[in-house]
């Protein structure tokens, strides 16, 4: 579910550099969960699979959905988290669905 959450928010925000990402995402490995009950999640990159994009440090796509949003961040040029956030008391346990979502374009 993660990689599909991840490349619909990157293809919809028609992120830069797309093609480099979907290989990212291709190359991609969930390494660490949130130890909160919530989905977000930290990744690695193969990068003998991939390579990075020119730039960096900030949410490259998001999305939101009914009782928050959703981000991709990059670091040092490579998919980084898939983070989820909430407006209410009760965090989610899982990315919302495909149709839920709606992506906005970035910067």
């Amino acid at each position: 579910m993660e990689r599909a959450v991840a490349w619909e928010l990157l293809e919809k925000a028609q992120a830069p550099e797309l093609h480099l990402l979907a290989a990212q995402l291709d190359a991609a490995t969930v390494v660490n969960e949130c130890e909160c009950v919530c989905p977000t999640v930290s990744i690695a990159i193969d990068a003998s699979s991939a390579e990075h994009v020119s730039y960096s440090a900030r949410p490259v796509a998001t999305a939101d959905y009914d009782g928050g949003s959703v981000m991709v961040w990059i670091e040092d040029g490579w998919l980084s988290h898939l983070e989820i956030y909430w407006w209410s008391d009760r965090a989610p346990t899982e990315f919302p669905e495909l149709a839920q979502l709606t992506a906005h374009r970035l910067g």
